[in-house]
């Protein structure tokens, strides 16, 4: 390889039990290859490697000579949740990866199936709406963090709403099995939950459910 780049890379653990994964991707090519600590012929050579032993902890700083053409791709999920579950598209995925949109699909679906199979959802349940209408919406219903009182009173077994921006209610309920992990939307007629977003906290933490709406029938 002529002209590489040199790019230093850690793969030791962080809190919450995270690994980072490191892609190699080439947009031009259209072609990505996983990095698992040896050379990646004409992606990346392993110029250094650096061991620390420390139990659980112990971990591995590379530095690579990386080639021209070819864009490091780093990922980690966050501490509570996992990786790109606030993106509504693969566009976002994309973007943040900083690769094609068919790269994004490849890496993705190699390292975080449930959210590839997440936007893979949106992705369809968009192109069905857009069928009737260009314009559907998604709708972001936030809840939690209750007082005693208020579990007493079943706040986490009543329904959910939010609005659309043209005032329709939206309205989403627990699965019997899966609670609020899995809801499921209600209202209006032909709504999905396309996206469920934990965040740990007091009496439950709370959660962000993504609605898509479809548009209402006087939406031109």
């Amino acid at each position: 390889m002529t002209n590489e780049i040199l790019y230093t890379y850690n793969d030791g653990r962080q809190p919450g039990g995270r690994r980072p994964r490191l892609w190699l991707a080439k947009n031009g090519d259209g072609v990505a290859r996983k990095f698992t600590g040896n050379d990646i012929p004409g992606f990346a050579i392993v110029a250094s490697q650096e061991f620390r032993p420390n139990g659980k902890w112990s971990n591995t700083t590379y530095r690579l000579m990386i080639a021209r053409g070819v864009t490091p791709v780093y990922m980690i999920s966050p501490l509570h949740g996992i990786w790109g579950q606030d993106f509504l598209s693969w566009g976002e995925a994309a973007a943040e990866l900083g690769v094609s949109d068919a790269l994004a699909r490849q890496i993705v679906a190699a390292e975080y199936p449930d959210t590839a199979a997440r936007l893979d959802k949106v992705e369809a349940e968009f192109a069905r709406l857009a069928e009737a209408s260009p314009e559907p919406e998604v709708v972001l219903i936030h809840f939690g963090s209750p007082t005693n009182r208020m579990i007493e009173e079943g706040f986490w077994e009543t329904p959910k709403e939010g609005e659309t921006t043209d005032g329709r209610l939206v309205r989403i309920v627990r699965d019997d099995s899966e609670g609020w992990h899995k809801p499921r939307a209600v209202e209006p007629e032909g709504s999905v939950v396309v996206g469920v977003k934990k965040i740990p906290g007091h009496h439950g933490g709370w959660y962000e459910v993504q609605v898509l709406v479809p548009p209402g029938k006087n939406t031109h």
